[in-house]
């Protein structure tokens, strides 16, 4: 039979049935088919990998997760993370060389920490025995403190606690031991009700400061777009963001009060007079003075590199950015300096769909084209002071000498100081971290093998103090030498000298400020809050909140598209 009419027809068929089937991907992929067109990845780029721009990216990742399509790239300037987070070692200690720690009121700080998967840093087994470290005040005639008498409330500064919690002294007359009620009655003698009043004054404001913020805490997609209303919605007050000074005097606390008690305390977390602080700084150092200190076990650094990790985004370190204008395919593009070697410098420009800038404006560097609509003044003119921290160790105490002080003195752990002690460079405060048992065998010479280890007794034990210094300059060796009652040519065993600028208001005044979120379309800011108060937790509610802005662009961009 002849099947040649049938198999002509046959192949024909097939023949087109395949050219269907190889023009069908080519229909998808046509431009003019714009519902079967793949959408272009998101691309999102955040200026700073401190903790402002690693806690945004981290939640703008785990907000969009699989479901977005978007590249995170962060661009740092430096050749290291963490901004003005920094960790050391020293004989297996960590030593935070930048921010030592953030505080059991610090929401989230403790959430970040607790959604990465960090663990604190074990607590001080004193505080379990409840040996306190003591503490005072050199003002720069004498160390205002007070002996032990019961652990249960042990220095000078627990009763100024005490009695600023509970502000009545009919308790303390039942509760305490007779040293103790004399203790009480000197300082009632000293400071009148002050503390009292100054308990009842903060209360209100530190509770509306935990509220800053808090509606990122439920993981509602609420965001503020303005500092001003943030607080005002808060319950912060226009009076709390003045100077410290003034506030608190129109509040009725005596001098005597300020200058010894609040701050000293103000001195120490931020290096600054109650002057150059708000006076919701002063509060909030006051408070953080008695709570617990948490910091991440292994260095706080470890949070930063987690967050950021964790984001899955594209880190490019010594990568600054320079400028930023009207982008081509997207909304905005980044000029991007990066160092090579011999001095040469290299220069490139990549579009992004939206720009988060996670450091301060006035150290970020970056200049906006004209055709970028900034919604609000950014005044890059002031120059942030600088702060100085210094880490030595030494086996030799401090010195009451240093102090002016008579050689039978026993110092206190932690020294704060007053404006009126007269150090030059000015001092913030002296701190003990943490003290350090070893052996040394220097000069010992291999034992025999006949013989037995236990034998050698060669080696000595040395212990070692770990001492934190803040001040407004540099901290030389003559002067870290006179601090342990040495000569100038004391061999330190370890000295580490650390300049961070302070991030402050140019003028302190009772106008609340009303810094912008969104500086033009797409375009985000987080260092707006280093207004109010400089600290890691303004710092991460900042960034948690730019984080939640983005995906909340992103996402309503998409499914406009």
């Amino acid at each position: 039979m002849n099947y040649t009419y049938l198999i002509i027809p046959g192949v024909l068929f097939l023949s087109a049935q395949a050219a269907i089937s190889d023009a069908a991907p080519q229909q998808l992929l046509n431009p003019n088919n714009q519902s079967s067109q793949p959408m272009p990845r998101s691309k999102i780029a955040i200026i700073g990998a401190g903790l402002s721009g690693a806690t945004a990216a981290y939640y703008l990742h785990d907000s969009i997760r699989e479901s977005q399509e978007v590249d995170i790239t962060i661009f740092e300037s430096l050749p290291e993370m963490g901004s003005r987070i920094k960790s050391i070692k020293y004989r297996g200690r960590t030593i935070e060389v930048g921010a030592p720690a953030a505080s059991t009121h610090d929401w989230c700080v403790l959430r970040a920490m607790k959604d990465v998967g960090l663990a604190p840093k074990a607590p001080d087994p004193r505080w379990y025995f409840r040996v306190k470290k003591r503490v005072g005040v050199w003002n720069g005639g004498e160390i205002l403190i007070a002996e032990p008498h019961e652990p249960q409330c042990s220095t000078w500064w627990e009763i100024v606690w005490k009695l600023w919690r509970d502000g009545t002294t009919a308790w303390y007359l039942r509760k305490v031991s007779p040293p103790m009620w004399w203790e009480l009655g000197k300082l009632m003698w000293r400071y009148g009700v002050s503390p009292w009043r100054f308990h009842r004054a903060v209360s209100s404001d530190l509770a509306a400061w935990d509220r800053f913020g808090a509606d990122l805490d439920a993981w509602e997609r609420l965001t503020f777009s303005n500092l001003g209303s943030e607080m005002d919605k808060s319950g912060l007050s226009a009076q709390v963001l003045g100077s410290a000074r003034s506030c608190l005097r129109d509040l009725g606390h005596s001098n005597e009060f300020l200058n010894e008690v609040v701050e000293p305390c103000t001195r120490a977390r931020f290096g600054q007079n109650l002057d150059g602080v708000r006076g919701l700084s002063a509060e909030i150092a006051f408070r953080e003075f008695f709570s617990r200190s948490v910091s991440v076990s292994g260095g706080n650094c470890r949070l930063v590199d987690r967050l950021i990790s964790l984001s899955k985004a594209d880190l490019k370190f010594n990568s600054g950015i320079k400028e930023i204008h009207p982008g081509q395919s997207k909304r905005y593009k980044l000029r991007v300096e990066s160092p090579l070697p011999k001095s040469n410098v290299s220069t490139y420009w990549e579009d992004f769909d939206a720009v988060a800038i996670a450091v301060p404006f006035s150290m970020s560097g970056v200049s906006f084209g004209e055709e970028v609509d900034i919604r609000m003044n950014l005044d890059a003119s002031s120059h942030p002071s600088e702060r100085h921290i210094t880490h030595f160790v030494s086996s030799q105490d401090l010195s009451p000498d240093f102090f002016k002080l008579l050689p039978r003195i026993k110092l206190p752990d932690m020294i704060s100081t007053t404006p009126y002690s007269s150090n030059v460079p000015d001092i913030y405060s002296i701190t003990l971290l943490d003290t350090i048992t070893r052996i040394d065998r220097t000069g010992c010479s291999p034992p025999p093998l006949s013989s037995r280890l236990d034998l050698d007794d060669c080696d000595s034990v040395i212990h070692e103090g770990i001492y934190r210094v803040v001040s407004s300059e540099t901290i030389d060796n003559q002067t870290l030498s006179k601090m342990v009652g040495s000569s100038s040519d004391y061999d330190f065993p370890f000295i580490h000298r650390q300049v961070w600028p302070y991030i402050t208001a140019t003028e302190i005044d009772f106008q609340l400020p009303t810094r912008k979120i969104e500086l033009a379309p797409g375009l985000y800011y987080t260092g707006g809050g280093e207004d109010i108060i400089s600290s890691l937790e303004m710092s991460c509610r900042m960034g948690f909140n730019a984080g939640m802005k983005v995906f909340n662009a992103v996402s309503q961009s998409r499914e406009r598209d």
